[in-house]
């Protein structure tokens, strides 16, 4: 039997995951932007929306790993990473790739504990520490204990020197093309990968998959308070105690006279 390509066991590993009721949910994370294979690439990467995977790294990968790999670059994408915590990669590169890691990590090795199906290539991101944290906040631990230990005063180059438990990340992030994008084209990404993970949702329920907390209050409808109470307040101004020529009565227009229209300013009991 002829090996397969680096393209063919990509592909092979997506549909291999998209059938598996624990990792349909981000079917149509998988299917967002570009996925290419990258002869100059050394291990993998992506920018929020595109996916890129170096030949060689792939090559090198048992097939648990690449699945792992490649649920670990769309849950960067799922969690929208590369735009949400952008700030962080400007104080600090290399801890902002870290942190990232440790919280998609730690979903990915859960999800299968002894690696049977899906497993993290070495040298990943892993720490019980970090359990049940956001980004932000594993970024300031680490932060801090880089600190303590006296490795400067918490601006990197990303260059990863500086060791921390746990490993130190086995690929990645396109902060770069990810800054590249306008506001407008951010707004895009964000409702294309809210769509994808509602269509992922969708196909999770028919193979009784889990959905996780944090992916359904992502999806929950975010509603403007101030525009709620706007409509509430002004549905209950019925003292119509005023009159205004601005605004014509509709009922007398249809029959060509012009005549003011009651208003009302105060808010009733």
């Amino acid at each position: 039997m002829a090996k397969l390509t680096a393209e063919q066991r990509v592909q092979k590993s997506h549909v291999a995951l998209m059938n598996d009721p624990k990792y349909c949910l981000y079917s149509g994370i998988f299917m967002l932007g570009k996925t290419e294979v990258d002869d100059d690439l050394p291990t993998a990467c992506t920018d929020g929306r595109n996916t890129y995977y170096g030949r060689k790294f792939v090559d090198s990968l048992k097939d648990s790993d690449l699945k792992g790999l490649i649920l670990h670059e769309n849950l960067h994408k799922a969690f929208r990473h590369t735009t949400v915590w952008k700030h962080l990669y400007k104080q600090n590169p290399h801890l902002a790739n870290m942190a990232c890691d440790f919280v998609i990590n730690l979903r990915i090795h859960d999800s299968d504990p002894l690696g049977a199906n899906v497993s993290l290539p070495e040298g990943g991101c892993l720490d019980e520490k970090y359990r049940g944290m956001d980004a932000g906040s594993v970024f300031r631990l680490l932060k801090q204990d880089q600190e303590e230990q006296g490795q400067g005063n918490g601006k990197g180059d990303g260059s990863g020197e500086g060791s921390q438990a746990g490993g130190q990340g086995f690929d990645e992030h396109d902060w770069e093309g990810a800054e590249a994008l306008s506001e407008d084209e951010k707004q895009a990404l964000a409702r294309e990968v809210d769509q994808a993970l509602r269509q992922g949702a969708l196909l999770a329920g028919k193979l009784n998959g889990n959905v996780p907390r944090e992916i359904t209050e992502a999806m929950e409808a975010k509603v403007n308070w101030k525009e709620v109470l706007r409509d509430f307040v002004s549905s209950i101004c019925a003292d119509k105690d005023n009159s205004t020529w601005r605004r014509p009565n509709r009922r007398w227009v249809d029959q060509n006279v012009y005549m003011p229209s009651a208003i009302g300013e105060a808010v009733g009991r």
